[in-house]
């Protein structure tokens, strides 16, 4: 009780599945998120006809104590309208902004999940950056050397084999392939390394 709900509806979602994103919307228990559902709410029962044909005779309507109505023919609209593939990172992202929120979150907390903010809406919205832009960070930094290949950068930490970077924000911060705990931040000058569990970046000057 108390914790935020996120339900997820699509055109695919149909009858008892229907049934209980109603009851979330109808009685306020939470959001749903993505597209209109199906739209097939009242109850049939199928029999048999000889010699190969089944007869569909509807046996039950169901009629919800708030709206006093229910979902058959119009489908569930959705409390935030968004295309069903992005649904979940939708109501990721409306969750952690809601936990962000929270004035009594721990410094580990509230860095936990803005980590987990950054990856939620660069998904949501894919950052490109000119190639004209990336080139120049190349180079060496310390013991770590970042090169341009295959229109990407690529990061070596000492003698570990090179993974690809991928932007984040237009401000500098890559993903770096293969570790969802590892960040790598290019200003041009420096190579940040920054942990999801470390309070401070590693930080290496351009060689």
């Amino acid at each position: 009780m108390g914790k935020p709900l996120y339900v997820l509806i699509n055109p695919r979602v149909a009858s008892a599945a229907e049934e209980f994103a109603y009851h979330v919307q109808q009685l306020k228990l939470g959001e749903l998120i993505g597209a209109r559902t199906a739209g097939a709410a009242n109850n049939n029962a199928l029999v048999p006809v000889a010699p190969c044909f089944v007869l569909s005779v509807s046996r039950g309507h169901p009629v919800h104590a708030v709206s006093e109505t229910n979902w058959e023919g119009v489908g569930i609209a959705p409390d935030v309208e968004t295309p069903p593939e992005q649904a979940l990172e939708v109501a990721q992202s409306r969750a952690l902004k809601k936990l962000l929120a929270n004035p009594g979150l721990t410094p580990a907390l509230r860095s936990g999940y803005a980590w987990a903010q950054t990856t939620v809406e660069a998904g949501l919205h894919p950052v490109s950056v000119p190639a004209r832009i990336l080139k120049p960070l190349a180079g060496r930094f310390g013991p770590n050397e970042v090169s341009w290949r295959d229109g990407a950068l690529w990061l070596r930490r000492g003698g570990r084999p090179a993974a690809r970077l991928t932007p984040l924000t237009a401000e500098g911060l890559f993903s770096v392939e293969g570790h969802e705990s590892l960040r790598a931040r290019l200003t041009g000058k420096a190579l940040e390394l920054l942990w999801s569990d470390a309070p401070e970046p590693a930080v290496f000057a351009r060689g």
